[in-house]
């Protein structure tokens, strides 16, 4: 790559795999609201930002149990599990190659900051990124604020033509678009290949797929 590069990272699904505990925690909730459980591949097709239509397509009635309470209790099983989830492979081995090229990293996500950083320092690999961004509660609205307000606090770093944005739905890749940024989407996260390429024409299927995309178009 002959020029520096912004890279910034999605968390759930992109660099962590927790499909699979956000599956299980989703599927406690269906059941005890006696609502059918789901599939990882209807997972994959459903989930959406905000959360909160997500869990309306699933069924769960908020007259009945609030949106909120919901959401709190979701939380409260991911974090019986989320220090058991793992780095998606070469995961390290690929932020360090781009911290070796000069890029600098960024991770901005839908999740709750403190909890967010947490993950992070739990998975030791925090020292790649320049800052770390996630939102000041659990219900997972979306990020798009919070990215066009970091991308206006560092917009002479932020122009169009030097940053990629890594994530694995369809709204990392709106959010992008919106910026005039380019976008990378993963398919081994929350949302498909399928609907990832219906949206994107940079679809890989993991985290070396990133790296072999950005160092191939030498920035």
């Amino acid at each position: 790559m002959t020029k520096e590069i912004c890279i910034i990272w999605d968390w759930n699904g992109t660099l962590i795999d927790d499909v699979g505990i956000s599956l299980e925690c989703i599927n406690f909730l269906l059941k005890k609201n006696r609502l059918a459980t789901i599939t990882r591949d209807y997972y994959q097709d459903v989930f959406t930002f905000p959360v909160k239509d997500y869990y309306q397509k699933l069924g769960f009635d908020f007259s009945q149990t609030p949106f909120t309470k919901l959401a709190d209790e979701f939380i409260h099983e991911y974090k019986k599990r989320m220090f058991g989830t793992k780095l998606y492979p070469n995961t390290k081995d690929v932020l360090e190659y781009l911290q070796q090229t000069g890029a600098k990293q960024f991770v901005i996500s839908a999740m709750e900051i403190e909890k967010l950083k947490q993950a992070i320092e739990n998975k030791g690999i925090s020292q790649y990124f320049e800052t770390i961004l996630g939102l000041n509660n659990n219900y997972a609205n979306g990020k798009m604020g919070l990215v066009k307000e970091f991308a206006k606090e560092r917009k002479e770093m932020l122009n169009s033509s030097n940053v990629w944005m890594v994530g694995d739905t369809e709204h990392d890749f709106y959010i992008a678009n919106e910026l005039n940024w380019k976008s990378i989407l993963v398919s081994q996260g929350h949302h498909s290949f399928s609907r990832l390429s219906a949206v994107s024409d940079i679809v890989v299927r993991n985290l070396d797929g990133v790296r072999e995309t950005i160092s191939s178009k030498k920035i």
